[in-house]
């Protein structure tokens, strides 16, 4: 007769638990079909499949990456068909959290000591100490507004160090650049379409409280329509800034499969591929020459979603996003510009960045569009043309700095040194207040500055916008010194291209709109890429990981 041990006992403990939830479970199942509240039970369904994957995020964090960076795509979809029930919005900072316990429990288990050493600590330490000090400011009228503020700004800050400890290899870099490209391409072309037939593709009938699915520009002078698709996202704005995001971390995986194309290249003309040829029956060679066709396979796979990326947001209509991209590829080909003459002065074949063929690939998608739909092409050219040309009647780049200077006085203004509190400016405000008619009309707003910098001083006040910048400036100056690290190594198009994704959200973009910063999707990608960013050096020289957790 076997005797029980603890462990046993445990399993048996936890399949009663299991029992009993699940019976539980098929009750209010029951009840919720009888109803006929489906919405509420697409809900508990969901909670039900977030449970399962909860179990396998905490066994496995690097898998729970994978399924959180997933999920903030998705989750958009299932909330505007749901009625943007909130509790929805809450499902991910629950699976970010379980992320964050995995990763511990994994580090505690390993007992491994990492080894990064944070650039940006004492600065960013430094406003995240002040954000807490302002949860106690007197001018915040409801308890729940500082833990908004902080939400949006501090929850995904340890994707940083998560974001580090998963790339780990170079191989999985490969595979990230692939899950996130391909998810994004996808979402792209689904944008594409939506464009393309209507901005009832993808959206529920009839007004969902709180959001604004079908948003048209209007031209000011020929009155021409241009219609902004939303794609799975439930704001046309989050569209955009993902695609912005995507759009770097594009070009700076091509450029890196291009480097690998030319070592290999440079590789098979030296004397080991000499060897390698004449050793071409050996096992090694063959699994090198399978390897190297995979990464074709995939760079093509790569092109692809890069297309559709930049179709995406071309059609996205977001003006800034336009703007930015386009002076970031000047700043790339004079780059690429630059580093093509140092190799031929020195008589070296560098990996050069793949200006010529991204702009081949934009000429693509224009005229793809074109073709499809040239009336839409025109429309969005004729709107970006009498907003943005100084010459214009309702040129907003001359009025719309003017307001956002004009906020930045107002909140100096009133806010003085210390500003109004943590949270008084952020995103989720209309939620709290119960605003589901806000971008319908809504007389009252929580919002008095619009601004990025106008909002950081109404809420932290003039020491607030310091701290900020100074944080900000820490980042850039530690991410510029990465990229020089990596110069002449074929990671530099992926280490350059995420230094000026990081300099642009932060200074031009970031201008614009706290919301620039604070949307999730941004922000996720922002603190993770961080992480691989500073991670690359090593990646590069091939050291072995000792210090990531399992």
């Amino acid at each position: 007769m076997s005797r029980a041990t603890p462990h046993h006992g445990f399993l048996i403990r936890v399949s009663a638990a299991t029992f009993a939830v699940s019976v539980l479970a098929g009750l209010g199942l029951a009840h919720l079909l009888r109803q006929g509240d489906w919405r509420t039970l697409v809900i508990a369904l969901v909670f039900v499949g977030a449970g399962v994957l909860g179990l396998q995020v905490l066994r496995n964090w690097r898998l729970g990456i994978v399924i959180f960076f997933t999920w903030i795509v998705v989750e958009d979809l299932i909330r505007k068909y749901l009625g943007n029930r909130i509790i929805l919005y809450g499902a991910k900072d629950v699976l970010i959290v379980l992320v964050y316990v995995s990763f511990l429990f994994a580090r505690m288990v390993s007992r491994c000591a990492s080894d990064f050493r944070n650039p940006i600590r004492v600065p960013l330490m430094a406003v995240i100490g002040l954000a807490l000090a302002e949860c106690f400011n007197p001018h915040i009228e409801h308890p729940l507004i500082p833990l908004i503020g902080l939400r949006m700004f501090f929850l995904y800050v340890p994707l940083l160090y998560l974001g580090y400890a998963y790339f780990d290899a170079e191989e999985r870099v490969r595979r990230f650049l692939i899950f996130a490209l391909g998810l994004g391409g996808g979402v792209a072309a689904l944008g594409v379409l939506q464009a393309v037939i209507g901005l009832d593709f993808l959206n529920p009938e009839g007004f969902v409280p709180g959001l604004r699915l079908e948003l048209i520009r209007i031209a000011p002078e020929s009155q021409m329509s241009v219609p902004r698709p939303t794609s799975v996202f439930v704001d046309a704005g989050r569209f955009a800034q993902y695609l912005f995001v995507l759009f770097f971390l594009g070009f700076g995986a091509l450029s890196y499969w291009q480097g690998l194309r030319r070592e290999e290249g440079a590789g098979s003309r030296g004397s080991e591929g000499r060897r390698r040829r004449r050793s071409a029956s050996r096992a090694p060679f063959a699994t090198a020459r399978s390897a190297s066709s995979v990464w074709r396979r995939h760079e093509r796979v790569l092109w692809i979603a890069f297309g559709m990326i930049t179709a995406g947001l071309i059609v996205s209509a977001q003006r800034a996003a336009l703007v930015l991209v386009g002076g970031a590829l000047l700043i790339l080909s004079a780059v690429a510009s630059r580093e093509r003459l140092a190799s031929w002065i020195a008589r070296l074949r560098r990996a050069p960045l793949p200006i010529g063929r991204i702009m081949a690939g934009l000429t693509v998608a224009l005229f793809g569009l074109a073709l499809f739909r040239a009336e839409r092409l025109i429309a969005l050219y004729r709107f970006c043309v009498e907003t943005l040309s100084p010459a214009a009647r309702e040129a907003e780049v001359v009025w719309r700095p003017r307001v956002y200077w004009a906020d930045i006085l107002l909140a100096l203004r009133e806010s003085r040194a210390f500003g109004h509190g943590t949270g008084t400016a952020s995103l989720g405000l209309t939620y709290l207040y119960g605003l589901d008619y806000f971008y319908q009309g809504e007389t009252w707003s929580p919002y008095r500055v619009e601004g990025g910098y106008a909002s950081v001083i109404w809420e932290w006040g003039i020491i607030g916008v310091v701290f900020w910048i100074g944080w900000t400036v820490a980042l850039l100056w530690a991410s510029w010194r990465v990229a020089r690290r990596l110069r002449g190594s074929r990671f530099f198009g992926l280490a350059l291209a995420l230094v000026l994704f990081l300099a642009l959200l932060h200074f031009p973009y970031f201008f614009l709109g706290l919301p620039v910063y604070q949307n999730y999707v941004t922000n996720a990608y922002h603190w993770f890429l961080c992480g691989l960013l500073f991670r690359l050096p090593k990646v590069a020289s091939g050291e072995a990981s000792e210090s990531s957790p399992p």
